[in-house]
Order: structure tokens, then sequence, then C-alpha cells
């Protein structure tokens, strides 16, 4: 029953901080969260400390905060993730390459994301970008690789929220699209480009956006902008 309640403290504190209901810098109070969610501080505590080993709550002095970023976090985060998805990618095709279930899978998930794209249902087209990049990964059947992208998971989920505040989200499609093709061809040096290139692209995003002079007002606002999304209720 506590490994429940923490677990369930877990994803609802995570859920409001990658929403930014909670804003970068907000300080937890495990017995204002505890009377919230209706359970006892212990697990809340708990969830409190596993929220910070995945980068979402700082702890300073025995009090915890939710964790701020900036352009030079979301650098380092994008680096890992490339670093990743760059290994993911050799182990791929010196295998053989996908096959042609998994070909189709990431295919179906492009499809998916770029229908979201233009019927603008921003929860999908987020999940769909998240899918995609998860099953690159997994495809590699590498376990160390897989942990390493699920740790940096939820601080990019909360990275990807910031996209609402840009009016053009949609690049990714075609970057996710030359990488699919360079795949199918087994093309290891043009399939490393993809993902570079894929990576820099978003990191430039990511400075447009923090450059905005209304960025850290435009922050508190995100929460109503995403009105509830489903990839927050995810796991």
């Amino acid at each position: 029953m506590r490994a429940f309640q923490s677990d369930d403290a877990f994803e609802k504190i995570r859920e409001k901080i990658v929403s930014m209901e909670w804003a970068p810098g907000t300080r937890l109070s495990s017995n204002q969260i505890a009377a919230e969610l209706g359970m006892s501080r212990t697990p809340v505590e708990r969830a409190l400390v596993n929220l910070e080993r995945y980068g979402l709550v700082e702890a300073e002095n025995g009090k915890y905060s939710v964790s701020t970023f900036s352009l030079k976090d979301i650098v380092e985060l994008y680096q890992v993730k490339e670093a990743v998805e760059t290994q993911a990618v050799k182990i791929l095709l010196e295998r053989g390459g996908l096959s042609d279930e998994q070909l189709k899978e990431l295919r179906a998930t492009a499809a998916r994301h770029s229908a979201a794209a233009e019927e603008a249902d921003n929860s999908a087209f987020f999940q769909e970008g998240m899918e995609f990049h998860f099953l690159l990964v997994q495809y590699a059947a590498n376990s160390r690789l897989l942990q390493i992208h699920q740790m940096i998971r939820y601080e990019t989920e909360r990275a990807q929220l910031l996209n609402l505040l840009f009016p053009k989200m949609t690049d990714s499609i075609s970057e996710h699209e030359r990488l699919i093709d360079a795949l199918a061809r087994r093309d290891l040096a043009a399939a490393l480009a993809a993902v570079s290139e894929h990576s820099c692209k978003t990191i430039e995003r990511y400075q447009n956006i923090l450059s905005q002079p209304t960025f850290h007002r435009a922050v508190l606002q995100l929460n109503h902008l995403y009105q509830n999304s489903d990839i927050l209720s995810t796991g």
C-alpha cells in the first residue's frame, strides 16, 4: 500500500511539474502536498526524492522546490539525448537494420505525429514525438541505453511544453522523415547526420523560445494553454 501511494504521489506531482501548473522555482511543502493528495507525508517525501533523481525537483537544506532550467540545461539534456540515440542508430544498423515490422511501426508513429500537427492537437503531437524517439532507442535492445533515455524523459516532456510559445512546431516532422528514410536504406552516415541535425535544430528552436522577452511571463500561462494534455498521464 505504501509503495502504491508513493507511486501515486510521484505521478500526481510529476503531472503538475511537467505541465508547469507548478512553475519552475515553486517551493514544495510535503505537508501541503500530502493534504491536497489525501495521504500521509511519507509517500509524498519518497516521491519527492524520486523526482529529484529525474531532474524535476531540487533539494536544498532539506527543502524541495520545482527545478528551474535555462538554455544551458536544455542544451545538456539534448546532448545526452543525441548521444543515446546516436548509439542506438549505430547498434541498429550494425545488426542489419530495422525489421519490416519495426520500420512499419516507426513510420506509423511519424504519420500520427504529422496528423496531430495538422489537427493542432498539442497533446497527440507531443506524445507521438516522444514515442518516436522511445521506439528508436527501444529497437536497439540495449537496456542501459533505454534506461538513460527514460531517465531524461520527464525533463524532455517539460521542455517540449515550451514549444507552445513558438509558432512553428512542425519542423521536427521532416527531420523524423529524413531519419526514417536513412534507416530504411541502412545508410549509417545519413542516419547519424539526421540524428545530429534534429538535435541541433531542436536546440536552436529552444534558443529562440528562451530568448523571447516575454518568456518568463508566458511560462506561467503554459498549463492553461496545454489544457490538461493526455501526455501528462502517461507512465
